[in-house]
């Protein structure tokens, strides 16, 4: 309805992360690397945002990388902020 605050909610194996500029990517900068063995969670900020990814063990070589962030749309979460509850919405 009009005035709900909304929030994004996705899973860091929904984001595509993306050494080089591609079409439909945005740019944004590795700040954490999380290395668990098989695989990595990279934290990425985007403007003030960070987002959490999740990649292969080694993909991204260095916290400062320049990376490019794709969100899956068919996994993304849509919930009304002042309650949590989830809002169904699938794009």
């Amino acid at each position: 309805g009009a005035g709900r605050g909304l929030a994004l909610g996705v899973r860091p194996e929904a984001i595509e992360v993306a050494l080089e500029a591609r079409d439909g990517f945005t740019p944004a900068e590795a700040h954490i690397i999380e290395p668990l063995g098989s695989h990595d969670i990279v934290d990425a900020r985007l403007g003030g945002v960070t987002l959490r990814a999740r990649t292969r063990s080694g993909f991204v070589p260095r916290p400062g990388q320049p990376v490019w962030l794709r969100l899956d749309p068919s996994r993304l979460h849509i919930f009304d902020s002042a309650t949590g509850a989830s809002l169904g919405v699938r794009l």
